[in-house]
């Protein structure tokens, strides 16, 4: 099992599933548990494009960092120039976290107005 400080590859992918998971809870679809992350992709992706695109636009982004991170820990020691390339990876990631989750409470909100 590889494990970059502590975070492990089973926690990486647990965090990608959760993300569709929580994605379509906002979006009303359910739980989605019984769901294959392709089922849930196809879901969300048939309620709500903008969701849809933000959460992939969110995994590609964690994916980029999880991976670059990784290269990182094995390659001792970091220049600063990767550290500094790193850190824009963590703030890209939580700006597009952030813009997912600002964007699914939005969609709570105008639902929740309408009913």
């Amino acid at each position: 099992m590889t494990m970059y400080l502590s975070m492990t590859d089973q926690d990486y992918e647990q965090v990608r599933r959760e993300a569709r998971l929580h994605t379509a809870k906002e979006l009303g679809l359910g739980d989605g548990s019984t769901l294959t992350d392709s089922e849930l992709d196809a879901a969300i992706n048939s309620r709500d494009h903008v969701a849809h695109d933000l959460l992939h636009r969110f995994l590609d982004t964690y994916q980029l960092w999880w991976e670059t991170s990784r290269e990182l820990a094995e390659a001792h020691p970091a220049s600063p120039s990767q550290r500094e390339r790193l850190v824009k990876m963590i703030d890209a990631r939580e700006e597009i976290r952030k813009t997912l989750l600002n964007y699914l409470g939005y969609v709570r909100a105008r639902e929740f107005v309408n009913t």
